[in-house]
């Protein structure tokens, strides 16, 4: 039996949870702005900025989990010495020197660890979309320079309280998997954001 099958239990990971609840309460507050929208396709300043917050949080969530359940891991089977010990000094590197980029990280380190490719799963589909529309909310371009580039106009538009929640709900199943990759229980707060 694996470590990983023996169902090891992670000390309880706070900042990751707090970060998903931040989501779905900032996702609320602009689901209360919809109201108030100029026109019924246009989300209003209020409604986008909250929007825009929970979009940008729930994706930090992702990112804080995946470092959380991966550093657990590590630290648990290296004591154990049931992994190895060049994997590990290679992602605590990575993590030392800032050089865990998610995009990148998300499908290498479960892939080191336990050989699986994330990328194929149904549950990560939708995650490069919603890196790429993060990344167009943090550094949106007056013109853009490629198809994965939204113009400001389009961002506006496409900036709204149902979007927002639809990325919580996406980025909950990822976590979701993630968890059962680690051989984790899932917490209440991935498992049903919107509880």
């Amino acid at each position: 039996m694996t470590s990983r099958e023996m169902n090891l239990s992670m000390p309880d990971s706070t900042y990751p949870k707090e970060l998903i609840g931040n989501a779905v309460e900032l996702s609320k507050l602009a689901t209360s702005e919809v109201p108030r929208r100029p026109r019924p396709e246009m989300a209003s300043f209020t409604e986008r900025g909250f929007a825009r917050s929970a979009i940008s949080t729930a994706f930090n969530a992702l990112e804080s989990l995946l470092i959380d359940l991966t550093q657990w891991y590590i630290e648990k089977n290296l004591a154990a010495k049931t992994i190895c010990k060049h994997c590990a000094s290679r992602i605590n590197w990575e993590l030392r020197d800032q050089k865990a980029n998610i995009s990148r990280t998300l499908f290498e380190w479960p892939g080191v660890l336990f050989d699986v490719d994330l990328s194929k799963d149904p549950d990560f589909k939708k995650f490069e979309n919603i890196r790429n529309f993060r990344n167009n909310l943090t550094h949106p371009l007056l013109t853009p320079f490629s198809d994965k580039k939204l113009d400001q106009t389009t961002l506006l538009l496409a900036t709204t309280a149902e979007r927002a929640h639809q990325v919580i709900e996406d980025i909950a199943k990822m976590a979701c998997t993630l968890h059962t990759v680690y051989g984790v229980p899932v917490p209440p707060e991935f498992s049903s954001p919107f509880r």
